[in-house]
């Protein structure tokens, strides 16, 4: 790739001195969209001709989410022939969360969709990929920005789909400029499948390691099922030093501040990861911090979500401190003789999160109290044991954090490469 100075003014910006502008109209053979069979008699079945509707879209792969495929009879899709779907059909969301996008594969079709996606079938002088990528870039999603904030309703018209101005050079650099970013999203997809996969192969050690520990053949019965003969049930509150929680501030008479002591909201804690969002933390002043003592937070205290997202949990790391939290996560603080990692997998574990989700589906508010906390049994296995378990957890935790910090740098390499390539600030070599 090279970079090229020839540029000309154009009413999108600058662009290179060989690309034209044309609208999305002017390089379609059709721009349309479906309908809704309910309107016309016809309902949704069991099986059948795929049915396409918004949530269907996955925007952040630019693929169709199979599973969430509607169905309708050959009666229904032969009656809807305009918005019957082809190979490479673009579908534009234009209506509720107007900008999806993707391209129609071959491989669900036959297929139709409704009112709210707009079918661009474009002509044979331009890439559909290419195209993809237009509208997904800075360019018609600033576009679609703009009128999901200026309009009551978050709807575009067909006519609006069709006006959308685009760079356009020849057709042999669209291909160029398709295949870099198509590559760039295989490595996406590649990571995000390997997470996926690393969570799952985590769940299932998770399940048997912290129940059933590792190399055991003698086994007993327990009042929270099977589990090694040489393991205990304890009670939370036995093997804690302090099981507290905080207050919110501003009940006290403080305010939140732009710097100061971290203060750490139930939206700062990443539950998937298992840390804390240092972006999303609040701030409190030194005398707030000092009046609220009792939830002044130290080094591998446990937080648990006890009030709204209950369950969530993170273990504190020693880069945030000096800390503070509030009333919907309680602080769980251990005795010397347990590793805290190997309780955080434990509240993460199916024995406590099936709790917490009975609490959830029993309860008019999702609340849990600190004596509930307390109460939460747990097996114990001998110390040695409980730092093999978490050696062999963090590990996995560790290769999903790789993986993560990939698909970042991936996110961001084509967020960059998509600036640069569809207006034309970096040309490729053809």
């Amino acid at each position: 790739m090279k970079v090229n100075e020839k540029f000309k003014e154009t009413s999108i910006g600058l662009i290179p001195t060989e690309w034209e502008i044309t609208q999305i109209g002017d390089v379609s053979r059709l721009i349309t969209k479906g309908s809704t069979p309910t309107t016309y008699g016809f309902s949704f079945e069991n099986s059948g001709i795929n049915f396409i509707k918004i949530e269907a879209l996955d925007d952040s792969t630019g693929k169709i989410r199979i599973n969430v495929l509607a169905k309708i009879s050959d009666k229904c899709h032969a009656q809807f022939s305009r918005s019957q779907l082809k190979e490479n059909d673009i579908l534009f969301a234009i209506a509720g969360a107007i900008g999806k996008c993707i391209i129609i594969p071959a491989s669900i079709l036959p297929t139709n969709t409704n009112q709210a996606l707009a079918i661009i079938r474009l002509s044979d002088s331009i890439l559909p990929k290419y195209v993809y990528y237009q509208l997904k870039g800075n360019l018609i999603q600033s576009s679609v920005t703009n009128m999901k904030t200026t309009t009551a309703q978050a709807n575009i018209s067909l006519e609006q789909v069709s006006g959308f101005l685009i760079p356009l050079p020849p057709l042999h650099e669209q291909q160029k400029i398709a295949d870099i970013l198509s590559t760039v999203d295989e490595h996406i997809s590649e990571t995000e499948s390997l997470i996926e996969k690393t969570k799952v192969l985590k769940q299932g050690m998770m399940q048997r390691l912290l129940t059933q520990g590792i190399g055991h053949t003698e086994f007993k019965d327990t009042e929270i099922g099977r589990i090694p003969a040489e393991w205990e049930v304890v009670k939370l509150g036995k093997i804690t030093r302090l099981i507290t929680k905080g207050s919110t501030p501003t009940t006290y008479g403080f305010d939140f501040e732009d710097d100061g002591i971290n203060f750490i909201k139930i939206e700062a804690l990443d539950d998937s990861s298992g840390k804390i969002k240092t972006d999303v933390l609040a701030k409190i002043n030194d005398k707030c911090h000092e009046q609220f003592f009792r939830s002044q937070l130290r080094e591998n205290d446990i937080l648990f979500a006890i009030a709204g997202a209950i369950g969530k949990c993170v273990i504190i790391p020693e880069n945030i401190l000096p800390a503070n939290t509030n009333q919907a996560l309680a602080i769980i603080r251990l005795s010397d003789n347990i590793y805290p990692r190997y309780i955080y997998y434990q509240l993460k574990g199916n024995l406590i999160q099936t709790k917490v989700n009975l609490i959830k589906t029993t309860t008019a508010q999702a609340n849990i109290s600190l004596e509930q906390v307390s109460g939460f049994m747990i097996p114990l296995p001998p110390l040695h044991e409980q730092n093999k378990i978490i050696t062999i957890l963090t590990t996995i935790d560790d290769h999903i954090d790789t993986y993560q910090s990939k698909l970042t740098a991936l996110i961001k390499l084509k967020s960059g490469l998509m600036q640069q390539l569809l207006t034309g600030k970096i040309r490729v070599k053809v």
